[in-house]
């Protein structure tokens, strides 16, 4: 599975909104999700167990990442730096 797949699998998760993984393939803007600042920690949780890496905590606010692709721009940079 690819990257954009298992973030899109793991926004799901997290997510209350129903279809959520369909919307955001469709729209990868995380707003279609309806990710709050909650739900971004668990994700981030979920993201870090996942690839061994841990966010920046300046990167720990949802407003940083407004789509899946800079969600995983910012995995693939951090698994690099490993």
């Amino acid at each position: 599975m690819k990257l954009f797949d298992e973030i899109v699998e793991m926004i799901a998760q997290v997510s209350e909104t129903p279809d959520c993984a369909k919307l955001l393939k469709q729209n990868e803007q995380l707003s279609v999700a309806a990710v709050n600042s909650i739900s971004f920690i668990n994700l981030v949780l979920l993201i870090e167990d996942k690839y061994e890496i841990e966010f920046d905590d300046e990167h720990l606010d949802f407003k940083d990442f407004d789509t899946v692709t800079s969600l995983c721009e910012y995995v693939k940079k951090m698994q690099q730096e490993m």
